[in-house]
């Protein structure tokens, strides 16, 4: 088993592991999986999305929703499975970690 593991560590962290790993499948979870939140692959192509702060919709790329997610998340758990080649990664927001 071939797998790195970061515990609450910032989105800077995450995204040097999706530029070190551009290859790799990546899948997103906001929040506690015992708590109803499901974990979902993100495809990596440019998707139209409504974004609430600019309060239309609009085309966002990858690294525009990641910076999204980095954005919300006061801190991230990461696993990279070398083997499987998969990201992993678990946003939590600030009330998550009370």
């Amino acid at each position: 088993m071939n797998k790195e593991k970061y515990e609450l560590v910032s989105g800077k962290t995450c995204k040097e592991a999706l530029n070190k790993y551009p290859d790799y499948r990546v899948f997103y979870r906001a929040g506690f999986a015992y708590r109803g939140a499901s974990e979902a692959e993100d495809d990596k192509q440019p998707h139209e999305q409504y974004i609430y702060q600019e309060g239309r919709k609009r085309v966002l790329t990858f690294e525009e929703r990641m910076q999204r997610h980095f954005d919300w998340a006061a801190a991230n758990d990461l696993v990279i499975d070398h083997d499987a080649k998969e990201i992993h990664i678990n946003g939590f927001s600030e009330n998550d970690l009370y």
